[in-house]
């Protein structure tokens, strides 16, 4: 498994991760039942496509409510899905395209921003919404996926049906993608040209009558990319102006779907403070 790609797949309860697992494994070594909650661990199952590269794929327990839980055998399920979370190198959070997006998919979708994790936005049975609203574009939750789960709004979205295998494979082609990108180093001088250049079209809001000012960033770590911006003071950047850098330097350095982590140095001192999104 060393090596290999780790794609976990998390979701509520019945929304079809395991359905997707079988189809891409092409057995039924995961169980598929109607009944909600038939998963109650985190299962890796190694998954070889023919002429690509094997990853492994991560079954997870159907997440509900911490209150609805029903055993500890569940509420350590839910403890490996956190696990799974952070062990895995793209995370597919699946919905369920005719349902309304839950406080369970609120916390999973707060876990993977949290871990800063690549993440793609999967709308499941995809094929029986469009049926019920033939106009249902994946351009029209954009902005619904953007309001519900904000840390997301700029994850990729793909409609599927994990019963009839519809896009499924796609999902891996993206999450190889994604993978991909994250591992990507960004030139120091293309860092703080982007930096400069969003300092330029918009400043952090004063405190005290002092103004934050981020003099110098480099990039220290890859999947998740990782910056150290030096400045003159932490304190001076709320969490709104850091998505707004975030958000710049990601279409700047060509990051589009990747989570960035941006880490808040006083210039020339030890770290004091940290930008959490």
């Amino acid at each position: 498994i060393r090596g290999m790609l780790k794609i976990a797949f998390v979701g509520k309860r019945n929304v079809g991760k395991s359905t997707i697992i079988n189809y891409l494994s092409g057995d039924q070594r995961v169980i598929v039942s109607d009944t909600p909650g038939t998963t109650r661990d985190a299962l890796d199952i190694i998954v070889k496509p023919e002429g690509q590269e094997p990853f492994v794929a991560i079954d997870t327990a159907g997440m509900r409510k911490r209150g609805q839980m029903a055993d500890i055998m569940e509420f350590f399920g839910h403890v490996r899905t956190e696990r799974a979370i952070r062990r895995a190198d793209v995370v597919m959070l699946m919905l369920d395209a005719g349902t309304d997006i839950s406080k369970v998919d609120k916390r999973l979708g707060a876990l993977i921003v949290e871990e800063c994790k690549p993440c793609i936005v999967v709308l499941n049975k995809w094929d029986l919404a469009i049926e019920q609203n033939p106009g249902l574009t994946i351009e029209a939750f954009n902005e619904y996926i953007s309001d519900r789960l904000p840390g997301l709004w700029f994850c990729r979205i793909i409609g599927i049906s994990a019963l009839e295998g519809i896009n499924v494979w796609s999902l891996i082609d993206s999450a190889r993608e994604l993978a991909n990108l994250a591992s990507v180093k960004a030139g120091t001088g293309a860092i703080n040209s982007a930096i400069a250049s969003a300092q330029k079209k918009r400043r952090p809001k004063p405190l005290h009558g002092k103004v934050g000012k981020i003099y110098y960033a480099t990039q220290v770590e890859v999947s998740p990319p990782t910056f150290l911006l030096f400045c003159n003071n932490p304190k001076f950047f709320d969490k709104n102006y850091m998505r707004f850098i975030e958000g710049h330097m990601r279409d700047a350095l060509g990051y589009h779907e990747v989570p960035l982590k941006l880490i808040l140095k006083t210039s020339g001192e030890k770290e004091v403070g940290r930008y959490t999104p």
